[in-house]
């Protein structure tokens, strides 16, 4: 697949000496028509915006917001360590993407299959879930609660005679995710 990289599209032109106050309003004009119109309304099947550090870009927003009203599919990769809190993001940015907490997440999400993917998503919403839940109200999980309450939700989207073939695969996902998160709910329940 090809890759459009704003970032590095901006950095081509070593012209920025010789620019005016109309060329620089030119350029961020440009900059929104070419992101939203040509790389996401007429190139992009996906966007995957890559978020290593968790700070406010509405340029990214705005994106993410145009590609999921586009119908297209949007993903928000940011890098979090598996032993440290999971940031509060706003509903705003997280509710047209499905979100993946490092890069390490992401690829073996890609890995899967179509299908399998879907079924990933859904575990890894309610990893973030559980977190969040145990933060808040400092309500404790197991693992074996976990791979239920995934089990369900896989139950609830999937067509029955899909969710029996994808059981044992459901399981296996689950309980990677969570193993993955592990010492951070550990930490969260040592700390309750």
């Amino acid at each position: 697949f090809i890759v459009f990289d704003p970032a590095s599209i901006e950095g081509s032109h070593d012209l920025k000496a010789y620019y005016t106050s109309a060329d620089l309003r030119s350029i961020a004009s440009h900059t929104i028509v070419r992101d939203l119109d040509w790389f996401i309304g007429v190139n992009a099947d996906a966007v995957v915006a890559y978020w290593p550090t968790v700070v406010f870009s509405s340029g990214m927003n705005d994106e993410l917001r145009y590609a999921y009203e586009s119908g297209k599919e949007t993903i928000l990769v940011t890098e979090r360590p598996k032993d440290r809190m999971l940031p509060s993001l706003s509903p705003f940015t997280t509710y047209k993407s499905k979100l993946f907490w490092s890069s390490d997440d992401f690829a073996a999400y890609l890995r899967l299959s179509p299908e399998l993917q879907e079924v990933y998503a859904w575990i890894q919403e309610e990893i973030v879930d559980v977190m969040r839940l145990q933060k808040e109200t400092r309500t404790p999980t197991t693992k074996e609660a976990f791979k239920e309450t995934c089990a369900a939700v896989c139950r609830y989207n999937l067509p029955e005679i899909r969710f029996e073939e994808l059981k044992g695969r459901i399981a296996e996902l689950a309980d990677g995710i969570y193993e993955a998160w592990a010492p951070l709910i550990s930490s969260m329940q040592l700390g309750a």
